[in-house]
């Protein structure tokens, strides 16, 4: 396998940013995405899995979704932790069940918190599969606003149920596989001033579904990670992209994307040399 990286020198550190008078921070959340205890939603944890599970409503996209969240074991909302969050996006056909055995978050967590890799975090999968129809990924023209609901109704009902999570985009990730290594990026990229980056197991770099991939070739080039890259605009990014040599579609974006970005971007690949859609 092999990986590469660009790094640029511009991430601040989150000891740095919160010494920041508000109206100077550039790295906190939009002031659009604040809580409000009218959003809090009722997270109940199922006995079997261990999982917070709950049907979120989001005011700005009208939808109706099933949520389901993985916390760490000594996960205390009320405590004063301040827990990172990674939003995962699951792949075409896929739910919010089930993606926390597929990933081993629970292995990787207690491995990754012991050598000090990463803070404490909850990751939390929105159900976006609406009605098996093809991912769109994006709020377009007679289809459902999953666009806005995972970037801007989750990220407010999450704040209003949880009192301790981070307040800057430095603790905001989006993640995926499959359609969901498509959409994560994608989301990233259109939402910068909220997620600091994405990571991206097993997607492709132009849309392979829905209206984004039928609706002509300008809109899917407007769509393509690769190009949406070289158009970026605002915060810097923090990019991870992951594929095998024998899959086409990952390996396509992650050649797609090496060089791209700009100074202070950081985008890190990875390809194993064997292996299929995984």
């Amino acid at each position: 396998s092999g990986s590469t990286a660009q790094s640029g020198d511009s991430r601040q550190s989150g000891g740095a940013a919160a010494t920041k008078p508000r109206a100077e921070d550039s790295d906190l959340l939009p002031a659009a995405l604040a809580p409000d205890p009218s959003l809090k939603a009722d997270f109940q944890r199922d006995p079997a899995t261990g999982e917070l599970t709950a049907m979120v409503y989001g005011p700005e996209s009208g939808l109706t979704r099933s949520v389901t969240i993985w916390t760490p074991p000594d996960f205390d909302p009320n405590s004063g932790t301040v827990y990172d969050v990674l939003v995962f996006s699951h792949g075409y056909p896929g739910s919010d069940k089930g993606n926390v055995n597929a990933l081993r978050i629970a292995e990787l967590y207690e491995r990754l918190r012991a050598a000090g890799h990463v803070r404490p975090f909850i990751f939390v999968t929105p159900n976006v599969a609406m009605d098996g129809a093809p991912p769109t990924c994006v709020d377009i023209e007679g289809s459902a606003k999953v666009e806005t609901f995972a970037t801007r109704d989750l990220v407010r009902v999450l704040r209003s149920t949880f009192p301790h999570l981070a307040t800057h985009r430095e603790g905001w990730m989006l993640a995926g596989i499959s359609a969901g290594g498509y959409c994560a990026p994608v989301l990233a990229l259109r939402h910068n001033d909220t997620f600091l980056g994405a990571m991206s197991m097993g997607g492709v770099d132009a849309p392979e579904f829905g209206p984004l991939a039928n609706s002509g070739p300008e809109l899917a080039q407007r769509f393509t990670i690769s190009t949406m890259l070289e158009n970026l605009q605002g915060p810097p990014v923090h990019m991870f992209f992951a594929g095998t040599k024998e899959e086409q579609g990952s390996l396509r974006l992650v050649t797609n994307v090496v060089g791209k970005g700009r100074p202070g971007d950081e985008i890190a690949t990875h390809l194993d040399e064997t292996g299929g859609h995984s």
